[in-house]
């Protein structure tokens, strides 16, 4: 938990299991039995990561049942891709979810294509941070 000036913040950051749905739907599980006791604890709750699923699965409709808003639809109308590397399939798989008081501050949301974090064929000798995009929001709390 995070104590801000004017309020109290829980930071969920997960990785969903990247292959077998079943694994993901037993932790989504386990999720959904924590999720109200953090709810009710603090202010504000973000829910981010690597959810290794589109929007339809069962980690995110919950937080959607609950009032919880996806910044990045929020900001751009709908999911942006997250794994977008030339030549493999298009996968919105990273996201962030503000409870509902949360939400209603969102000021920004975007998926991060900056030098350095997307390239299309790795180079010897280039680094790159990772095979997923960053996800950033802000929030003016």
């Amino acid at each position: 938990m995070l104590q801000l000036e004017n309020a109290t913040m829980w930071v969920v950051n997960l990785h969903l299991h990247p292959s077998i749905l079943q694994l993901r739907d037993a932790e989504s599980k386990r999720l959904e039995r924590v999720m109200p006791g953090l709810v009710e604890s603090a202010d504000h709750v973000v829910v981010m990561g690597d959810f290794n699923s589109e929007v339809t699965e069962t980690f995110q409709q919950y937080l959607k049942r609950n009032g919880f808003m996806n910044a990045i639809e929020r900001i751009h109308g709908a999911p942006q891709a997250t794994m977008d590397t030339a030549g493999i399939k298009l996968h919105y798989i990273d996201h962030i979810y503000a409870s509902p008081a949360l939400a209603e501050t969102l000021t920004s949301a975007e998926v991060v294509r900056w030098d350095g974090f997307r390239v299309d064929e790795q180079t010897p000798g280039v680094w790159v941070h990772s095979d997923h995009l960053p996800v950033i929001a802000e929030f003016g709390v």
